[in-house]
């Protein structure tokens, strides 16, 4: 059966990390043998980008053959999804093909202030898909309670494309956390709470550092394919909002449904995860040993020290998946799960 992908291209050598996770996914179904249908490219000014979505959408009948499967990368901006959608139905009807949507963000989850009251939206836009692949459980435990009705499987952890040799982390000395993303306080407000953290220290990667404290030490900003190699710590962080007692605000609450991309990244670094206990991936992170979770980050003083028995055990559950992350089988065993519950 063939098959046809709809997705946005971002600019190569982009920091964002939405822009790896996005063109993982066109790589890993590249290699699986489909076929990837540029919609726009992000990087491009409003009129191009309307004239791309344009050309895309009355491309796409001719692109497809009868029971093709189009995979759908979300979220997009609700315009665009409206147009996208009102020709795919056309194109379903016609030539029988099936609809999965993967969802990178939920807008109504993140509590998006550019898109008030999108609940609805979301959830009829979803409904129209045959399938969904979404975070986690929690996630899709959410979304049924929402009034999505497809049928979804779960990730697990996203994917993080690395051609590399596992790289070995340092097996002496203190622990050192490191946290790639971006460092605004706005957005990481907790790392400018770390004075507070006795007996740690912290390696901080990313855009947009204000003042830090002095256990904090900014390394740079890096490329998403590039920054494996760069990060230096014996943990990498998964945290979010203002506070070092624990993650709130919106920042903090999304992390309750989804699976960061960071989360992904340390493990195809072969670095263990450190995560908020409450985070939906925390439970995936434990149970697969590759991590620990913790209540607040004053808790990062008791981790296992690096050469301990109880941390070469978290280190050989992450080197167990790294492969896995770094080749992008989560996503074609999800992909794999769901065409057969579709077929």
């Amino acid at each position: 059966m063939a098959n046809t992908v709809l997705i946005d291209v971002m600019k190569p050598g982009d920091f964002d990390a939405g822009t790896k996770a996005r063109n993982d996914v066109r790589d890993i179904l590249s290699g699986m043998g489909f076929t990837c249908s540029v919609v726009f490219n992000r990087t491009h000014h409003t009129v191009l980008k309307l004239f791309e979505v344009y050309k895309a959408v009355f491309r796409l009948g001719s692109t497809l053959d009868p029971q093709d499967l189009i995979v759908l990368q979300y979220p997009y901006n609700p315009a665009v999804v409206k147009m996208l959608l009102q020709r795919i139905q056309k194109v379903r009807q016609q030539k029988h093909c099936k609809l999965i949507i993967l969802v990178h963000d939920l807008f109504y989850l993140r509590k998006d202030d550019h898109f008030p009251d999108i609940e609805n939206k979301e959830v009829d836009f979803l409904n129209c898909a045959d399938g969904l692949i979404v975070h986690n459980d929690i996630m899709a435990d959410e979304l049924k309670r929402a009034g999505v009705r497809t049928k979804m499987v779960s990730l697990g952890l996203f994917d993080y494309l690395y051609e590399s040799e596992s790289m070995k982390r340092v097996l002496g000395g203190e622990n050192v956390i490191a946290f790639a993303g971006n460092l605004k306080p706005e957005k990481s407000g907790f790392l400018y709470r770390c004075g507070e953290v006795p007996d740690v220290s912290f390696s901080l990667y990313g855009s947009h550092p204000g003042t830090l404290s002095e256990n904090c030490f900014y390394h740079g900003s890096f490329e998403p394919n590039e920054l494996p190699r760069h990060l230096e710590g014996t943990y990498g962080l998964v945290w979010d909002g203002p506070s070092a007692e624990t993650c709130e605000g919106n920042f903090g609450e999304y992390l309750k449904y989804n699976c960061p991309h960071k989360a992904s990244l340390y493990i195809a670094a072969g670095m263990p995860v450190v995560v908020w206990k409450e985070a939906a991936i925390a439970r995936f992170i434990t149970e697969n040993r590759m991590g620990v979770a913790i209540s607040s980050l004053n808790e990062l003083k008791n981790l296992p020290k690096p050469g301990s028995k109880a941390y070469l055990a978290l280190l050989d559950g992450v080197l167990a998946h790294q492969p896995k992350v770094q080749n992008g089988e989560m996503l074609k065993q999800a992909l794999s799960r769901l065409e057969s519950i579709l077929s």
